[in-house]
């Protein structure tokens, strides 16, 4: 029978009290006792017909609306509340790890700014959603069952199927975050792992597995040492000298061999663009400069994106821009531009060019040390379909 425990028992007295009764019509009709019992069950017919009668009978008692909208209900309200007791936990772990081990990873030499960042920050990610979707999925049948007055086995597949499609559409379609190969392999995996632990629920309303005191402790410190590992992966050398060096003759001239430049006391002020990955680039002419000569001698001012590598100690400048912004000279020059954001972050140097109208170009200045392009932001969808 597709009911909840409780009601199959209300179920299997109704039935052995209509049984006795039978049998006692067929004792009395001159039948010793065992062939009459016999005779009463045959007399309810199959089994497996009968259960689904019951069943059906039972379920028709029910507001069929308000039984699918408590179990809706329960899903959001159990959904939200296991998301804030993984997200506590994980914070708790990462915390506490920190606290552990960040005076061990200074004595090395190492920095703590960078923990928990990267790909070994992403794989932990992940394995936080894979674990939420497998806890919904493990306990989300038996609550469900209960509203809609179902058995669970009667349940955990349409349960595991929903799963699966809504968690699917929220985690390629609304989920947005800085995403990497991890992520972008990783995240679709949970949805999957809900429909595998519904398959295998909970036999009733509960909200954690039941673990032994052995299994608890394994547990906790499986999860110490994968943090503690994610840490070290992503902690790295507290060295913040200026080992590179970079020849950027090829973009162009330096401005000390501009005369027009060099009297100028001109300068580039470099600042962040609000609400994007930019830079925002500010050239500004004193008031000594002759704008009419200067005018005369330029044509454009650039902002650009280069892409760079690094071989040992030098930074060697790729062969074309990756970004430009260009706007005509003036006494005063302002220009922006958003950083490409690939798939894969490459490091990058942004400079600032004028561009004179016999199209030499004079170097004006750098951004300073070469750093990573943005992490790339978007959905999954965004990811697999339009990301480069």
């Amino acid at each position: 029978m597709d009911l909840q425990p409780a009601e199959v028992g209300e179920v299997l007295e109704e039935l052995n009290s209509h049984l006795s009764d039978a049998a006692a019509g067929w004792r009395e009709a001159g039948l010793d006792m065992d062939v009459a019992e016999q005779r009463a069950i045959r007399g309810l017919g199959d089994p497996a017909e009968l259960g689904r009668e019951l069943g059906r009978a039972r379920h028709r008692r029910k507001q069929l609306l308000a039984a699918v909208g408590g179990a809706v209900f329960s899903a959001l309200g159990f959904g939200a509340a296991s998301f804030a007791v993984v997200g506590l936990l994980a914070t708790a772990v990462v915390l506490c790890s920190l606290s552990v081990f960040t005076a061990i990873v200074q004595l090395t030499g190492m920095s703590v700014s960078g923990w928990f960042t990267g790909p070994a920050a992403n794989a932990g990610t992940v394995a936080l959603a894979l674990l939420w979707f497998a806890w919904m999925g493990w306990a989300l049948p038996a609550r469900v069952a209960r509203r809609l007055g179902r058995s669970v086995r009667g349940v955990r597949l349409v349960v595991g199927i929903a799963g699966l499609a809504v968690g699917s559409a929220l985690v390629w379609t609304v989920f947005s975050a800085d995403i990497d190969w991890i992520l972008a392999l990783g995240l679709p995996l949970g949805p999957a792992a809900f429909l595998f632990t519904a398959l295998r629920p909970a036999p009733s309303v509960r909200s954690f597995p039941q673990t032994t005191a052995r299994g608890r402790l394994a547990l906790l410190l499986a999860v110490v040492v994968a943090t503690t590992a994610a840490g070290f992966a992503t902690a790295r050398a507290n060295d913040y000298a200026s080992w590179w060096e970079m020849n950027l003759a090829s973009i162009g001239s330096p401005s000390d061999t501009e005369p027009l430049l060099a009297s100028s006391g001109s300068s580039v002020d470099w600042g962040e663009v609000q609400g994007g990955p930019g830079r925002l680039a500010v050239y500004v002419l004193s008031d000594s400069t002759d704008a009419a000569a200067f005018e005369q001698r330029f044509s454009e001012f650039r902002l650009e994106v280069w892409p760079v590598a690094t071989e040992g100690h030098e930074v060697q400048v790729g062969p074309a821009p990756l970004v430009v912004a260009a706007t005509p000279v003036a006494p005063e020059m302002v220009t922006s531009l958003d950083l490409p954001t690939p798939r894969n972050a490459i490091l990058v140097e942004t400079v600032a060019v004028l561009v004179a109208k016999d199209g030499t170009r004079v170097l004006l200045e750098a951004a300073g040390e070469p750093e990573l392009t943005p992490p790339w932001r978007g959905t999954l969808v965004d990811w697999w379909l339009t990301a480069r």
